[in-house]
Parts: C-alpha cells; structure tokens; sequence
C-alpha cells in the first residue's frame, strides 16, 4: 500500500485493512531520484546492507524526530532564559591618556515563554538489499499495540524525506488489499438552491410519515443547511436514513439522521476519512465528538455547535 503526499493525518484507513497483532514496515525503493534523498538523509554513498541511521534535520519533520519540539506555555509568566554567549569588546581608560581594548565573554539573556519540550520520536531507517534491489526500512510495527501517532509518524518521516513511502509486511512482502468502492454516500450538488435539493431529497424519506413528525424533520435540515455547508451527501442503501452536512472550515461534519428519535452526529475528521467508514464504526465507536439528542434542546445544541 503505497503513500505519496505531502503527510497524513491519520493513518487509521491505510492500517484497517491489517489484522491485530500483525507486524508491518514502512519501505521505499530506492532510485536514482530516491538515492539522492537518502544521501541527503544522512546515508553515504556507499551505504551497505544493514546501515542505519537516525536521519538529518532536513525539514520540520526530521528536525522533530531528532531534536524534539518545545512548546510556549503562553499562560504561563515569562521566565528568564540564557539565550548565547558572546564575544564583547569595549575601549577602557588606561591612563596617561590612552585606552585599551578589553574583551570578556558575555551570557545574553532574553525573557522568555515558559516551555514543555516533547522529547524526540528518534526513529532510525535501515539500507537493506533485497532481491538486488536497494530499499530504506523501518522497524516493525505491530498493528493494535504500537500507538497510532507512532506510526503517524514514522510514516511522515517517509514522505518528508522520500515523498513516498509503502506499508509492507514484516517480512517486507508487499501488501495488495482488495479494492473497495464504497457506493454508501452521493454528492448532492450545491447549485442555485442547495435546501431545495435536501428539501426534496428528505421529503421521499418522510413521506409515509405524519406531518406532525415529517414536519419537525424537515426543520432541523433547514436550520443546519443556514449555516451553509460546503458540502451535502446522502445516504444509499443502508445509510439512506442520513445525510452528511460537511463544514470544512470549522472542521465539522453533521452525520443527521431523519429517523424519529435519533439524533444528529458531530465528527471532527474530514469527510474522506469519515466516508470511508462502515456503519457500524460510525455509530459503535464513537468516533464522534458529540451527540445532539432529537429533543426540544437540539436548536440550540446545533447553535452552540456551529457557532
């Protein structure tokens, strides 16, 4: 399974398909254009079977899995903090007229933010050659046990360094899962009158119910279609019952369903992520930040959410 993009948020859809307790690697092979990097990295011309290295500080990425990061504690006071050392030269009277240079060393001194330091990840990557062909690994991650932002990360240590990199198995198999295509959600378009097409949408939905019920229903799609979402998505098959109200810029996605008595989801993960979700990891793994109950409270909940 092959990445290649500038770094990941989350790593949860290109590990869903590994089981518990299964051991993978990152690797990427290395060509002329890749060899370049790796010398870059901190690899030398020579480089051997076996090498290993913690790579350079070339970039945000590598510069954290080396060094760490330190934190302001802006609520905190400002403390006094040594900063350098300098070289200070000045001309001091030497009598009978005459002045000498005289120079000391001199700590500067700056008030500073309070600091927490996140010490560093200090993930190493190995030059190995396999099959002739040379490849940069890293160590073993066992799926379920290695924490996620581990993984996270020695993935955008990859793609800081190399711009690709590949999850293989431990043994450094390649991986080729079956292709899914999820067909669960459907782009509605946004055109001239975007709550004209949820209004018609949701009205097929609640049609067999009473007005008293249809009615109530059709509000709560008109009061979050006034806050204008980016973006709109209905449910197919068993996810008909849903429609999904993407706010990108508040990072938010409204999982809204037009059943009586249940309630409207609030997920913080972009809608790529979130979409490729199965039903049952949606509503069982509470994977949502919030849940706003179908009661006379929910109008205000919505306002509170959005605004």
């Amino acid at each position: 399974m092959i990445i290649a993009q500038k770094s990941v948020r989350s790593i949860a859809k290109y590990i869903k398909a590994f089981k518990e307790g299964q051991k993978v690697r990152l690797a990427v092979e290395i060509d002329a254009d890749k060899l370049d990097r790796a010398h870059k990295a901190g690899f030398s011309k020579s480089a051997a079977h076996g090498d290993t290295i913690l790579p350079n500080a070339i970039n945000p990425t590598t510069q954290f899995n080396s060094e760490g990061k330190r934190i302001p504690l802006k609520e905190k006071p400002k403390e006094s903090r040594y900063i350098t050392t300098i070289e200070w030269s000045w001309e001091q009277w030497d009598g009978h007229g005459s002045t000498k240079t005289v120079t000391e060393a001199r700590d500067i001194y700056k008030d500073c933010y309070q600091q927490k330091f996140i010490p560093p990840p200090a993930l190493e990557i190995t030059w190995i050659t396999t099959d002739n062909k040379p490849l940069v690994i890293s160590e073993a991650f066992e799926i379920g046990k290695t924490a996620h932002e581990m993984l996270r990360h020695a993935v955008n240590l990859f793609l800081a360094i190399f711009e690709e990199c590949e999850i293989r198995k431990e043994d450094l198999s390649t991986f080729s899962p079956t292709t899914v295509k999820r067909l669960n959600w459907k782009f509605l378009p946004p055109g001239e009158h975007p709550w004209e097409h949820v209004k018609n949408h949701v009205k097929t939905l609640v049609k067999e119910k009473h007005s008293r019920y249809s009615n109530i229903i059709l509000q709560r799609q008109e009061a979050v279609m006034n806050y204008q979402p980016d973006e709109v998505f209905v449910g197919n098959g068993g996810f008909r019952s849903y429609i999904a109200y993407v706010f990108k810029e508040k990072t938010i996605v409204l999982l809204e369903s037009v059943e009586s008595g249940n309630a409207t989801y609030v997920f913080g993960d972009d809608w790529e992520e979130f979409s490729m979700l199965t039903k049952a990891e949606i509503l069982n793994n509470q994977y949502n930040k919030d849940r706003i109950i179908h009661s006379k409270g929910w109008w205000q909940q919505l306002n509170n959410t959005l605004d």
